[in-house]
């Protein structure tokens, strides 16, 4: 390449006022490196890792003006071009090659300094972003794709790899593998933060009527629900289960707390204003993510970007997308509730799909049961330490100690570790000589939801071999008791439990807790409590909507290959619609759909190890696209060709 140089940051370098040129002799662009060597003592040291310095580019200007007051306002311009420390874009014309523009781009290290023995030469060296020319303009391939199979060839005019961003876009249905059809379920943030089980659809979904459609297999094998950033869920069906008229679908969602909003200024029906500003009360505790959604009323609004003015409670989202996710457009007016969400796409259709591990292991499943388990109510007919909407022991305090103990009946059943009884034993403590008081033990089981627990009923089986009980509690902590279950009127003689139990202050934790000291009556004196169901209420549950209507899905489930390269970038049931477009960008290494939501899980990677996702090489590249199924999509391709310098 021989470059003539041309602009910087669009300032023209080259004209009646300014020659910029490379000066002979100079190293330009060149990343030196050092090596890094093991020492093995008496041993000769190995070559372990080099670490590169940066590149540097230095040029001259010469300043043309034939007056030294003309050379000195030439010098007074340029000076303020190149200013230590900002970034800028330098682009030349390769005289080699029927002028074609390149660039460089990268921060002044060196302003314009006098060459020595130079009235009007100035030299200016800058720090380079990349060591490359970078092709000026894009180049792009426009691939229409009919097949399962096909190949494309893509050359790349330049001496090092380029990074593609390819934009690939269904135009019609595929003929199989993948759902066919998909809705939105938004899921509000609240202003706690947890993992916990939900059921999606609220026992909403008649699966009866899709599966008589044949949109749905009577099995739900091909029900899933996709991650907005790709992938899918475990999922597990409740309500009357699949193939009936009111399906559940439970999968456990992350939460984030996020304050409370309020839109600050009204919203139309019909515009993307640039900015959405919400007042928020509170604090904020956490990092909002940028690139999601918000809910106002039922429409769904993507945002790139959000800044938060702390000292004024406001939060200001840059939109990118209205009516999103297939919800419709409505004026909304200001001090309208803003909801940050997540959400998920419920997906069906591919009549060929088989059992997912989930289907088969139910191990992972929520430990409540699911048949009558609602969002705002957990009903426990057996109950499992699995999850974090389990009952597990007090994390606080003892829970075993003395000859107090916790212990489980266990039921067969579709999980690990299922029981049918939770209870707690107390017993005095056999010396041999005596029998003397346990004071210590406080045995318990204790049950957590984020959003608190406004009631509590159970029903179980009580017992005492002497003549004191001690005492069963239902409770906050020992200073918030809220149920205490008295004494069995017989000994040795297990009576009925029935609890139904208000919970004024709705705490996010209960305990089920049993305390003596027993008395010291030979024989050795014991008492227990079981429970064998329980259901709790829950005071503030996730809140989800169904948004839009069901939309026809395409699920891409394929990979795309540089057969010259074997770099292999796999798609994972990356699930959008005909006529939106998912574009993977190796360069930023990014994927993302038409609403500018990030997709990256749902993408995979094969073949050789690498820092790249997929690399042209220079010259010729032979790409593959696969995916059965496949009947009409189009890759847009662009990249830009680099240069060594």
């Amino acid at each position: 390449m021989r470059m003539t140089l041309t602009t910087w940051n669009s300032h023209s370098l080259n004209d009646t006022s300014y020659k910029a040129r490379s000066p002979v002799g100079v190293a330009n662009g060149t990343s030196n490196a050092t090596p890094n060597y093991i020492d093995m003592g008496e041993g000769q040291p190995i070559l372990g890792s080099m670490t590169l310095a940066g590149a540097m580019y230095t040029f001259t200007v010469h300043v043309l003006s034939l007056t030294d007051a003309g050379r000195e306002a030439q010098r007074d311009v340029l000076l303020g071009w190149f200013i230590v420390g900002e970034s800028g874009t330098l682009v030349g014309t390769d005289d080699d090659d029927t002028n074609k523009d390149w660039y460089l781009s990268g921060r002044v290290v060196s302003a314009p300094a006098i060459v020595p023995n130079s009235y009007n030469l100035y030299q200016i060296t800058i720090a380079l972003d990349v060591p490359y020319w970078i092709e000026n303009d894009l180049n792009t391939n426009t691939w229409n794709i009919t097949a399962a199979t096909e190949t494309e060839v893509m050359t790349n005019v330049g001496n090092v790899a380029a990074l593609p961003k390819m934009a690939i876009t269904p135009n019609t249905a595929k003929s199989s593998n993948g759902n066919m059809y998909k809705t939105f379920y938004a899921i509000k943030m609240s202003t706690w933060s947890s993992q916990i089980p939900v059921d999606i659809t609220s026992a909403g979904l008649n699966t009866s009527t899709l599966v008589g459609a044949g949109k749905m297999l009577a099995t739900g094998y091909d029900l899933q629900i996709n991650y907005l950033s790709g992938g899918i869920a475990p999922r597990y069906f409740g309500g009357g289960g699949i193939n009936s008229a009111t399906t559940g679908v439970w999968s456990y969602i992350d939460f984030i707390a996020t304050p409370p909003m309020t839109l600050s200024i009204a919203l139309n029906n019909s515009t993307t204003p640039a900015t959405i500003i919400a007042d928020y009360t509170g604090n904020i505790t956490c990092s909002i993510a940028s690139g999601s959604q918000i809910q106002i009323e039922n429409e769904v609004i993507t945002f790139s970007t959000i800044t938060v003015d702390t000292v004024n409670k406001k939060i200001t989202f840059v939109p990118t997308t209205r009516a999103a996710k297939g919800s419709s457009i409505a004026s909304h007016s200001a001090g309208e509730a803003v909801f940050w969400i997540t959400g998920v796409w419920l997906s069906y259709g591919d009549l060929s799909a088989t059992a997912q591990p989930w289907d088969i292991d139910l191990s992972g499943a929520p430990a409540f049961d699911l048949a009558t388990s609602t969002n705002a109510l957990w009903n426990y007919l057996t109950f499992s330490i699995a999850g974090t909407d389990a009952w597990t022991p007090p994390i606080s305090q003892p829970y075993m100690q003395g000859v107090g103990q916790r212990y489980t009946v266990t039921h067969n059943g579709g999980m690990s570790a299922v029981w049918g009884v939770i209870g707690s034993r107390l017993s005095s403590i056999d010396l041999g000589t005596q029998i003397v008081q346990d004071t210590s033990s406080y045995p318990g089981w204790v049950f957590r939801h984020p959003g608190g627990i406004s009631n509590f009923t159970a029903n179980g089986e009580k017992y005492r071999s002497g003549a004191v009980f001690g005492t069963m509690t239902i409770e906050k902590d020992f200073n918030n008791i809220f149920y205490t279950e008295a004494s069995p009127t017989d000994p040795v003689t297990w009576k009925p439990i029935a609890i139904n139990q208000a919970l004024a202050i709705n705490p996010t934790s209960v305990a089920f807790r049993f305390v003596g000291p027993l008395d010291i009556i030979p024989p050795l004196p014991e008492a227990m409590v079981e429970l064998s169901d329980a259901a709790l209420t829950i005071y503030a549950p996730p809140v989800i909507t169904a948004l839009g209507v069901e939309q026809v899905a395409y699920s891409l489930n394929g990979t795309i290959k540089n057969s010259t390269t074997s770099d292999i970038i796999r798609m994972n049931d990356l699930v959008t619609k005909t006529a939106e477009t998912i574009t993977i960008d190796c360069d930023t290494q990014e994927v993302y759909a038409t609403d500018g939501k990030r997709v990256r899980s749902a993408l995979g990677f094969e073949g050789p190890a690498r820092d790249e996702w997929l690399t042209l090489e220079p010259g010729a590249n032979s790409i593959v696209f696969a995916d059965v199924g496949t009947a009409d999509v189009t890759i847009v391709t662009t990249w830009r060709a680099r240069n060594t310098i």
